[in-house]
């Protein structure tokens, strides 16, 4: 069974700005180390990416208090920590790997 946000001991929210084109891609980067890190410890993760719709929507004034979101920040990804039923390491849990011509484009100049 994959971990749950019911089930999940701890939600990190991960919030970032606009300010720059690479805020989004730097909280994703912020997120999977923390994803590492906690699996190395020996929990299971989950990464939520793009809440924005749930906690930035409607309720966004609500949500943004309940998580203490800063003012100019908006939520990037929530990042699941507890523990799994499922027992998987980064060798044996690896997903199957394509061949490289399957998934690279190669362009060869004259």
């Amino acid at each position: 069974m994959a971990l749950l946000l019911s089930s999940a001991k701890v939600a990190v929210v991960i919030s970032g700005t606009s300010e720059w084109p690479t805020d989004s891609f730097d909280c994703g980067l912020a997120c999977q180390s923390m994803s590492i890190a906690a699996m190395v410890l020996g929990y299971g993760t989950r990464i939520i990416s793009s809440p924005g719709s749930a906690i930035d929507g409607k309720k966004r004034e609500y949500f943004h208090k309940l998580l203490g979101i800063p003012e100019g920040m908006h939520a990037v990804a929530i990042l699941l920590i507890g523990i799994s039923e499922e027992r998987v390491d980064a060798i044996t849990g690896a997903t199957p790997r394509k061949a490289p011509d399957e998934v690279v484009t190669y362009v060869r100049g004259k």
